[in-house]
């Protein structure tokens, strides 16, 4: 029976840890996620993207608040969900470098993930979805430069959200996509780690906790004056977000890089939540989340369980899941979807994107995915993650 997907990158092998000879043997899944080792990565990832789901149809659907938000002090369920993919991502991307530190081949893996998937959203978009649901009559649809403006999101960080005239009555007028701001977010971390890695500094786990810790603190930084950081934008990220995703990324890759001395302690882990809930009023809330949450999360993913852990076999559904959710979402409520139950709003949005998530793993990502370089090993390096 095979192993499921570590999804962002599986290793031919075990990989070295940091100051140990290459053929030197990592003892113990306890210090690392071997190819093929059984994990909870794939259906971390997708309870995660579900959660983006639930979180956006509260807003949506009855213009409120979802329930974490009421106990964390404004924090919902959606930015929680978003975390946990910076972390995973962190780790697994880092897992990636440390197992082929190829520029080429890395940033080839990394668009075969991120782009085909997104490029066909934003073509659906446009020249699908638009037409249909725009109020402006066609010929102004198609002339409005905001229109062309979304195939700026081939180059990534152009990616935008809105189409002339789509959802102008929503609780959100006018945005289709907005999720697809951390798309920017994710390819920009990778680009980070790889420069990191191309000087030399991932060879070493000091200097990836030293990352790590250089974004959190910027980020705790910025938290005496978010508005003037949020206005602070670097190729359309704003430095507040980028930094406090950053952080969680680099949390992620200083993890794995230290895997062998933390110790992974599930109980621990699903203590962490409540205990964040418990501190989300106090000043101390912030710099403990940065620390807590990436090794709860990571201690979840890496402790495998006998169910959970069969997950990956179906398929990765939750970039699609995460892709399309919220104009499934906007689209549902345009067609009435108000008139339903929060529940039977949730069970119809969730049970149409994830036949679109399914059809888009099966008949691109996964064709996509195939194409990926391979290392020096003659391995193709990895598997499929979250961009965002």
């Amino acid at each position: 029976m095979n192993a499921p997907a570590l999804h962002e990158d599986e290793v031919a092998a075990p990989v070295p840890e940091p100051g140990r000879a290459p053929g030197s043997a990592i003892a113990g899944a306890t210090h690392a996620v071997a190819a093929g080792a059984p994990n909870n990565f794939d259906v971390i990832r997708m309870i995660a993207a579900t959660g983006v789901l639930v979180s956006h149809s509260f807003p949506l659907h009855s213009n409120r608040p979802d329930p974490l938000q009421l106990v964390m002090h404004g924090i919902p369920i959606g930015e929680i969900a978003v975390n946990v993919f910076f972390v995973v991502s962190g780790y697994l991307v880092c897992q990636s470098w440390t197992s082929d530190p190829t520029l080429w081949r890395f940033l080839v893996r990394r668009a075969l993930r991120l782009c085909p998937a997104l490029y066909a959203a934003i073509l659906i978009s446009v020249f699908v979805a638009g037409p249909l649901l725009t109020s402006l009559p066609q010929a102004q649809y198609w002339r409005s430069p905001l229109t062309w403006e979304n195939l700026r999101g081939f180059g990534i960080f152009g990616v935008r959200g809105s189409l002339p005239g789509v959802f102008e009555h929503s609780f959100y007028p006018f945005a289709f996509n907005g999720p697809l701001w951390t798309i920017r977010i994710e390819a920009a971390c990778y680009l980070i780690l790889a420069a990191c890695g191309l000087v030399g500094m991932l060879r070493s786990r000091l200097f990836t906790v030293v990352i790590a810790v250089a974004f959190t603190l910027g980020y705790l930084g910025m938290l005496g004056d978010p508005p003037r950081y949020q206005a602070i934008l670097i190729l359309n990220m704003d430095m507040l977000s980028l930094f406090r995703l950053a952080a969680l990324f680099f949390a992620g890759a200083a993890f794995f890089m230290c895997r062998a001395l933390v110790p992974r302690l599930p109980l621990l882990a699903l203590l962490v939540l409540p205990g964040l809930v418990a501190v989300s009023a106090t000043p101390f809330f912030p710099l403990a989340f940065q620390v807590a949450f990436p090794y709860a999360v990571l201690c979840l993913a890496l402790t495998p369980t006998r169910w959970l852990s069969q997950y990956g076999r179906l398929g990765d559904y939750s970039y699609g899941m995460y892709l399309f959710a919220w104009p499934v979402q906007q689209t549902v409520m345009q067609a009435g979807g108000g008139q339903f139950s929060l529940l039977s709003y949730i069970a119809v949005c969730f049970a149409i994107t994830f036949t679109l998530s399914f059809a888009s793993w099966h008949l691109l990502e996964k064709y996509a995915l195939s194409k990926k370089p391979r290392s020096r090993g003659g391995t193709a390096g990895e598997l499929p993650s979250l961009g965002a």
